[in-house]
């Protein structure tokens, strides 16, 4: 017969082994641990696996739906920055994951709280503990990661109504129709450059892609890109200035245009300035979801101009537009376009 002293040390020894067990099961990671100890997995696909397990348990630097990135210093070293470093290829990996609602340890901010806080960054504990509204689900994340990886938003039509990817922890039995609108532009889009799917996306139905196609071509300053855009611009004048979006495009292929540095285009740099300009005088810069234009678009297109060597006439159509318009615009954008025009002199 065992001594009680013996059975103990089994008892206790069965418990721990069997609680590891029952904490390995319950570990939401496992999932991609199992699937990177799949046979024939890549030491990529492997690599991609063993950080979506890490991804409930990070505190992730998230901004506006998309993984936060800092200029000139590269994505950050955690798990959502190594994913993102693996690029494109990694999108079918990270397309597994979209059914995965496991909350993280990222929580999700009012951003008006922490804005109206008036603190300077970084605020205070006590106010991102206020400002707090949730946890990021690990589908969630994925989304966000998607849409920076490939520069650009996936969406869905529900019913008539637009749904984009980062709502797919709230709309769980999309995930299906996700997974195939990223796998199909996976296919699509894997042997083109970043330029080229720009390019490509300018033709998106999804006008948020077309801006980001048009400020992506600009950042990368690379040729065999004006044209595009060119042609893009030419398209929505013939159409007029339907929508807000529209607007912004304008705007943002001005600047492009002028980050390109052609000045064969400097014609229709400076028939687009004027006519935001003229749009401007006449909605005083009522701004609506649908309508409307702020300041920022107007000096963004004006900045493109200046950027073609323009930059006195960029200037004194400015001017103009803000003598004739003295006293006849809110207070709030009088004060926005008074500072706007004081910077652009640094132009």
């Amino acid at each position: 017969m065992l001594s009680h002293r013996v059975f103990f040390v089994i008892f206790m020894h069965a418990t721990l082994v069997l609680g590891r067990v029952a904490e390995s099961e319950d570990d939401p990671g496992q999932r991609y641990l199992r699937a990177a100890a799949r046979p024939g997995v890549s030491a990529f696909e492997k690599k991609a696996y063993e950080q979506l397990a890490l991804l409930h348990r990070g505190t992730f630097a998230m901004f506006m739906w998309r993984l936060k990135l800092t200029p000139n210093h590269g994505p950050p070293k955690d798990a959502m920055g190594v994913l993102y470093g693996m690029g494109i290829d990694v999108l079918p990996v990270l397309s597994e994951a979209l059914d995965d609602r496991t909350p993280s340890q990222t929580f999700i901010y009012d951003w008006r709280m922490i804005f109206n806080s008036k603190e300077t960054w970084p605020v205070s504990p006590a106010t991102l503990r206020e400002a707090r509204v949730g946890q990021w689900k690990v589908n969630e994340l994925v989304g966000a990661l998607i849409c920076t990886i490939a520069e650009r938003n996936f969406a869905v039509t529900q019913r008539g109504s637009s749904v984009n990817i980062q709502d797919i922890g709230q709309k769980p039995a999309l995930v299906p129709q996700f997974k195939h609108l990223v796998l199909d532009w996976y296919r699509e889009n894997v042997g083109r450059t970043p330029l080229e799917r720009n390019i490509a996306d300018l033709n998106s139905d999804i006008p948020a892609n077309r801006w980001a196609a048009i400020a992506g071509i600009g950042m990368r300053k690379e040729g065999g890109a004006q044209a595009a855009v060119v042609k893009h611009l030419e398209n929505i004048l013939a159409h007029g200035m339907t929508d807000r979006w529209s607007v912004r495009e304008l705007s943002q292929g001005v600047l492009t245009l002028g980050q390109l540095g052609d000045s064969s285009s400097a014609a229709l740099v400076h028939r687009i300035c004027k006519e935001l300009a003229r749009f401007a005088e006449t909605t005083k810069f009522s701004v609506s979801y649908d309508r409307g234009h702020t300041c920022s678009d107007l000096f963004t297109a004006y900045r493109g101009l200046a950027l073609l060597g323009k930059k006195r006439e960029a200037l004194k159509e400015l001017d103009e537009l803000h003598k004739r318009s003295s006293g006849q615009w809110r207070p709030n954008v009088e004060e926005e376009y008074q500072t706007n025009l004081a910077k652009a002199g640094r132009w």
